[in-house]
């Protein structure tokens, strides 16, 4: 066995195997790799040389034996990393600072000395004349009193008023919102204004009643000359007040209204309980035109002939043509005179 300064080379006892280690490793128990004997690793002092001894290992010792293969590497390795590896050196312990130098007090500044008053000798008075009293020469008049005015404190400045800000105007965003009527309800409001403009006054047509809110249903009087039926069906007789219904149903204006006379009549297309008016009627038809329509058949105005509801006054009226119009009138509310 042999150590030198910074290495540890040994011997295993039982089988011989050499092994070198650093000197931090002193002291530590290990396993033999090859026997599986218990080895424990000599201190520097147990190695020290002696006249008879061996030389001492020097530095690089462990590197020129595994160098020249007389320790393999993997040997070195086992020996350091086996399961009962030697465990690493403790860290070393950290550095304390080295203590501030005290800090000298700050010398305390000597005490301040007043400086002496110079000595002023005492005056000789007696070379000095007496000074005499002089007293105050008396005023001719009293000096005014000055009148100190009190402080007047000045009122703080008045605010203005502030400004009366206008009142944002309503934008369709904020103005309240109106439910949004029916198409029926909009139609039936229209009708009922143009009804209203084109029949007030006028002597031909008059709105004699109307049911509803606005009005669904209209009783018409119309001042025409027309016919009606008489004792024999060749001779119909005059008519000169006719009175129509007129019933704005829930189907309306999509279809056209039902309309029925009131009084009797004598026409191709009108009977007792219904006026044909369907084959002309459009959704987009005023009922101020079908008002007006109404009033040209019971003059006689319109009439059809190929299919009628009432044959007997078909036929007269297919005899009679020179008799038609029964009234010429114009019934336009819109062509009439002012």
């Amino acid at each position: 066995m042999s150590a030198q300064t910074g290495t540890i080379s040994f011997a295993c006892p039982q089988c011989g195997r050499p092994f070198s280690v650093p000197s931090i490793y002193a002291g530590r128990k290990a396993a033999c790799k090859s026997c599986g004997g218990k080895i424990v690793v000599p201190s520097p002092v147990d190695l020290a040389p002696t006249g008879d001894g061996p030389p001492t290992p020097q530095p690089g010792d462990t590197v020129r034996a595994v160098a020249s293969g007389e320790l393999s590497t993997e040997a070195l390795r086992e020996q350091i990393l086996s399961d009962e590896a030697i465990p690493p050196a403790a860290p070393a312990r950290p550095l304390r600072p080295a203590p501030m130098p005290p800090v000298p007090e700050t010398q305390t500044p000597p005490p301040y000395v007043a400086a002496a008053s110079p000595v002023v000798p005492e005056s000789d008075s007696s070379h000095f004349a007496p000074v005499e009293e002089i007293s105050p020469a008396p005023l001719d008049h009293e000096p005014a009193a000055v009148e100190i005015a009190p402080a007047v404190s000045e009122p703080p400045p008045e605010r203005p008023a502030p400004t009366p800000q206008p009142h944002p105007v309503d934008s369709p965003a904020t103005m309240p919102t109106t439910p949004r009527l029916p198409v029926r309800t909009r139609r039936l409001i229209a009708d009922a204004g143009q009804m209203a403009g084109a029949f007030t006054d006028f002597r031909a047509i008059r709105i004699k009643s109307t049911v509803g809110d606005p009005p669904e249903v209209y009783q018409i009087e119309y001042k025409i000359a027309g016919l009606q039926r008489g004792r024999r069906a060749n001779k119909p007789k005059k008519q000169n007040t006719h009175l129509v219904e007129i019933r704005l149903t829930s189907d309306y204006p999509r279809l056209a209204p039902q309309c029925r006379m009131l009084t009797p009549v004598f026409h191709p297309n009108i009977d007792e309980t219904t006026i044909c008016v369907g084959d002309h009627w459009t959704a987009g038809e005023r009922l101020v035109d079908l008002v007006v329509r109404i009033g040209e058949m019971l003059a006689y105005q319109a009439y059809n002939i190929k299919s009628p509801l009432d044959g007997e006054a078909a036929m007269w009226a297919d005899l009679n043509p020179e008799r038609l119009p029964t009234d010429a009138q114009n019934l336009r509310p819109a062509s009439r005179a002012e």
